[in-house]
């Protein structure tokens, strides 16, 4: 899982950080045996002398033009949304260390949590014909952004013979390519139509790499059909 894969990063930064040092991580809160959450990761700040509790996400989102020119975010499997992913981090991860529960395990360990940060990093990717990158609200408006293409469009853009070059990446380089991964580029004619969204990295002598996710020419009635049931 990519977000396992996020939260090994962070772990590791914080053994090598000189102001911060990490005191737990993945620590579950029960309560008469149901379980409410998980602290991702509870983290002393050495030059503020405070502890905090830190959620951590890592998300991709693919965004849909709706009626009256809102976008709507989606996962590119349509599993989860922008909007209501970010609802559920704030209303319920980071309130998470105020509830009875968390306050009784907090402090059986003599940690009073000062704050709660949410640190959620990822890619928005924007429909291939869009001229707004508008973000959506909360997020950096120097977020890392990409494209979206339906397959037909993909296949009418670059059929032609050129000298691009494809990447399709497995889910664990969707960041960033990981150290020793044998990266080969292949031509457009070994390309597929992808069965669920791919992300695809394109190489053309001379310009920036630019990381797309391709998807099938369904894609875009699926997710609409998804917002008019899941409103």
């Amino acid at each position: 899982r990519l977000g396992v894969y996020f939260e090994k990063l962070w772990q590791f930064f914080l053994t090598i950080s000189p102001r911060f040092n990490c005191l737990g991580h993945n620590i579950p809160i029960r309560e008469q045996g149901r379980t409410l959450g998980e602290f991702d990761l509870i983290v002393h700040d050495k030059e503020s002398d405070e502890i905090e509790h830190w959620e951590l996400a890592v998300k991709f989102y693919l965004g849909l033009d709706c009626i009256q020119g809102q976008r709507t975010w989606f996962g590119p499997n349509l599993h989860d949304r922008l909007d209501k992913k970010h609802h559920h981090l704030i209303q319920h991860q980071l309130a998470l260390s105020k509830t009875p529960a968390a306050k009784t395990a907090c402090q059986d360990k003599g940690w009073a949590i000062k704050d709660s940060r949410l640190i959620s990093k990822g890619r928005l990717f924007y429909p291939r014909a869009t001229t707004s990158q508008v973000p959506a609200t909360n997020l950096a408006r120097n977020h890392l952004v990409g494209q979206w293409w339906t397959w037909s469009d993909f296949v009418a853009y670059f059929q032609a013979p050129s000298k691009a070059r494809f990447l399709p990446l497995d889910k664990q380089d969707w960041m960033a390519i990981r150290p020793g991964r044998n990266v080969d580029f292949i031509p457009f004619t070994q390309l597929r139509e992808p069965e669920k969204p791919q992300q695809l990295l394109i190489s053309v002598p001379g310009k920036r790499d630019n990381v797309i996710f391709l998807v099938a020419d369904d894609w875009p009635a699926k997710a609409s059909a998804h917002i008019q049931n899941n409103k």
